[in-house]
């Protein structure tokens, strides 16, 4: 059986790992230091847990009465 050239050059080719790109170092911009902001937002002290009452929810579903049985003739024999 005959390997075709390009076959036989594939078995040929090591594929070599790309390294990573370098890291990017952003050198720090001349000019004073800022302090750190302040909390903006108020301590608050924790609210009271309140117990709400929930009502019962009414019945949405009327009770219906009981249907009437009806008698179910019986089925005409099945002729081969």
């Amino acid at each position: 059986m005959e390997v075709s050239l390009a076959a036989r050059n594939l078995q040929q080719v090591t594929i070599l790992p790309i390294p990573p790109p370098p890291r990017l170092r952003i050198p720090p911009l001349p000019g004073f230091p800022i302090p750190p902001l302040p909390n903006l937002t108020p301590s608050l002290p924790p609210l009271p847990r309140v117990p709400v009452p929930i009502p019962p929810l009414p019945n949405p579903t009327p009770i219906l009465p009981p249907l009437p049985s009806v008698p179910i003739p019986p089925l005409p024999p099945i002729l081969p």
